[in-house]
């Protein structure tokens, strides 16, 4: 069993390196914001499996935006974490990038589609899933209370606002604790909304976000 201090340290890894890569999206002209629609996306489907290490731009591996899901098992790589049925979306993954999986996993890259996340019964539910979306477009701006239900105590979520060069304008961690006392987290159109799973658990996992 992992201790508090060590999951504390790989979530701390995580959101760096999560957010590294956020705000090379504005840094690294081979990427951009331009390519952030189904037609330009330059991604292409692929299955990587471990163990193995990954070069985005290298041996048919495009450098793109991808959803990226895993259905065997849990997969722990040098970038992020998904638990067994959990989904990542509109993942970036530049040139140069590099991925390391281990030994019998695996997870499958296919090209973000962007879509919109509806309300429906005035809330989003987002079921084992995390991302990154554009606000005003991929989801609808205005004012939410984030909700977690996770079996897992330890659940913890990174939540968080990015202006379009990469800088942090709210953050939150979300855990089933905090999120009893969550004030309103207000989304501004032209602004990103990013989820991180920071902890290690493969439990499922639900995140509403209740529009107030």
């Amino acid at each position: 069993m992992m201790s508090n201090k060590k999951k504390l340290l790989f979530g701390v890894i995580i959101l760096l390196l999560v957010s590294c890569l956020f705000v090379k999206q504005f840094l690294n002209m081979d990427l951009t914001s331009k390519d952030r629609t189904y037609e330009k996306n330059p991604a292409q489907e692929k299955v990587l499996k471990g163990p193995g290490q990954y070069v985005v731009g290298r041996e048919g591996f495009e450098m793109g935006y991808y959803d990226i899901s895993t259905a065997d098992s849990e997969v722990d790589t040098n970038v992020f974490f998904l638990g067994q049925n959990q989904v990542i979306l509109n993942f970036p993954l530049y040139k140069k990038s590099v991925l390391e999986l281990k030994e019998k996993s695996s997870i499958r890259l296919t090209p973000s589609k962007f879509e919109k996340l509806f309300l429906e019964e005035n809330k989003i539910k987002l079921d084992n899933t995390t991302g990154i979306f554009l606000i005003g477009k991929e989801i609808e701006s205005g004012g939410y209370h984030v909700i977690l239900e996770c079996d897992d105590a330890e659940c913890t979520f990174l939540v968080q606002t990015t202006d379009k060069k990469g800088n942090v304008m709210k953050s939150y961690t979300l855990t089933r604790q905090t999120a009893m006392n969550m004030d309103k987290f207000e989304l501004e159109e032209g602004y990103f909304l990013q989820i991180v799973n920071m902890s290690r658990t493969s439990d499922d996992f639900v995140i509403y976000l209740i529009a107030s």
